[in-house]
């Protein structure tokens, strides 16, 4: 019976150890790289566990989270093996820097000393739910991120020559979905207006009446009229009598006419140059009026790691090389650090980080040193740390005289924003919906790409990485975008080089 006894204690041990190291034997996986995508990709590491797993994270909601911890066991066609994935998005430059130079960061949330409550996934464009949100997190020990989730292609991003600009590999050759953008107008930005007046005309006379005047003002275009020239504008109200910028060509009363006002909603790419390239430019070269000549419209946007910037600035410039040298357009002179303004309030706080406003003055980003591998930068050449900030800027009352500001964030962080006062620009015309990027009406968008170091990465952390890509491929990019295959236009095109691809022309 002793003998027994011992033999029993004996295999108890033994599977007791083997549990622990079954503990130990768990895959882990460090995910950083582009704030813009970190829902999409939340919603991808869900969906590869098997139901049950659990999640803590830092923020309001789990799939908007900058930092989270997955524990659980993945689903049989990624490996069926027990997982912590650690999500650290610090941004696509410095995620890719991280990745290719094998450096390490340490946001991770710890799988231990946190308390992870249960998660539920999500069918995209449905987001993931649950988790636990923590209020002081404890941090895991610095690891190198294994895995980055890119807005662009690595070499379309300003990075300094040298180990951070080591080759990576995708998970999925040519990315793992399409990454949409939107221009968005701060609240408080002059509004479209357009009504319908009965007009008098007479034939030769620049002077026409109407029967009210309420809303016009000068520079409204006028259309509509069979009587009244294609391209006529108000030039000058005085009681009911309209001068206009056109002679009429017939006598008549009574004829329904359109009189509008574009108002800040739509930019074009050339625009967006110009806003870049100079950071403000007149009112009036947004909205086509020249009453609006004497206030000024501010870009307000990214730092310049930013993967949301370099989309922006790729787009802006249609992909095109700088002259001068050949080189891509992040790269030449005058766009290497364009220049953008930081809304301020009264007590000189910045509004949409430090604030939340009213805006009360309009600033250049002040200048900060250099942090390896990235450069200095000079008055102007900074912007905001995520597109959240932006997206608080854009909300916030604009009490500063004779001024709107524009910015540009990620379509998946826009909602809030539009909803809470901000407005949906179009771009060259088009306003943004998933079918005219979809069939190439809007051009405002780029591949994500989910890249690893092949000299980093590999075995059963190399399985989970390719299942999170695949996972994206496949379904969740709806949820930054769409899915590559729904597209019916492309923009690789194989007469560019990789650093061009991003921002060429869409066909």
């Amino acid at each position: 019976m002793k003998n027994i006894k011992l033999k029993s204690l004996a295999i108890a041990g033994l599977m007791a150890l083997g549990s622990g190291s079954l503990a130990t034997a768990q895959t882990v996986l460090h995910i950083t790289g582009a704030q813009a995508d970190r829902a999409a990709v939340n919603n991808a590491i869900g969906n590869i566990l098997l139901p049950g797993f659990t999640a803590a994270y830092v923020g309001t909601t789990l799939s908007a989270s900058n930092q989270a911890v997955f524990v659980g066991t993945t689903t049989s066609g990624a490996g069926s093996l027990p997982v912590v994935i650690q999500t650290d998005f610090i941004g696509t430059t410095p995620g890719v820097v991280d990745v290719a130079a094998q450096t390490t960061i340490n946001g991770w949330l710890s799988s231990t000393g946190n308390t992870l409550t249960a998660a539920t996934a999500a069918t995209a464009p449905a987001l993931i739910t649950g988790g636990n949100s923590l209020t002081s997190p404890v941090l895991a020990a610095a690891a190198i991120p294994d895995a980055v989730i890119s807005d662009n292609w690595q070499a379309s991003l300003p990075i300094a020559s040298g180990a951070s600009e080591t080759a990576l590999t995708e998970t999925n050759t040519g990315g793992v979905g399409v990454v949409t953008y939107v221009w968005a107008a701060g609240k408080g930005a002059p509004a479209p207006f357009t009504t319908s007046i009965g007009t008098a005309t007479t034939l030769g006379s620049q002077q026409v009446t109407v029967s009210s005047v309420t809303g016009l003002k000068v520079g409204d275009t006028v259309s509509g009229n069979p009587n009244i020239p294609v391209g006529a504008s108000i030039q000058a109200i005085s009681g009911s009598t309209l001068t206009l910028s056109q002679i009429a060509t017939a006598t008549a009363s009574g004829v329904a006419t359109t009189y509008s006002y574009s108002g800040l909603s739509n930019i074009s790419n050339q625009l967006a140059e110009a806003l870049f390239f100079n950071g403000s430019v007149p009112l009036s070269q947004a909205t086509g009026f020249a009453s609006d000549n004497g206030s000024t419209l501010y870009l307000i946007g990214r730092s310049p790691v930013a993967g949301t910037k370099a989309a922006a600035i790729q787009e802006a410039y249609e992909g095109q090389t700088d002259t001068a040298d050949g080189s891509n357009v992040l790269y030449s002179t005058e766009l290497a650090f364009p220049i953008q303004y930081f809304p301020y309030d009264a007590s000189n706080n910045i509004v949409g980080s430090a604030s939340t406003g009213p805006i009360a003055s309009f600033k250049l980003t002040p200048a900060v040193g250099a942090t390896a591998p990235f450069p200095a930068l000079n008055l102007g050449n900074n912007g905001f740390a995520n597109n959240s900030q932006v997206a608080s800027a854009l909300i916030a009352t604009n009490s500063a005289a004779n001024s709107a500001d524009v910015g540009y964030i990620g379509a998946d962080d826009a909602g809030t924003a539009v909803y809470s006062g901000a407005v949906l620009l179009n771009y060259n015309g088009f306003p943004y919906s998933t079918s005219n990027v979809e069939n190439g009406q809007y051009t405002f968008w780029t591949y994500a790409h989910f890249y690893y170091n092949s000299s980093h990465l590999s075995g059963n952390p190399l399985t989970v990485a390719d299942a999170v890509g695949s996972q994206l491929l496949s379904s969740d990019s709806k949820v930054f975008g769409d899915i590559i295959s729904n597209l019916a236009v492309a923009r690789v095109d194989s007469t560019d080089t990789p650093q061009d691809q991003d921002g060429i022309i869409v066909f």
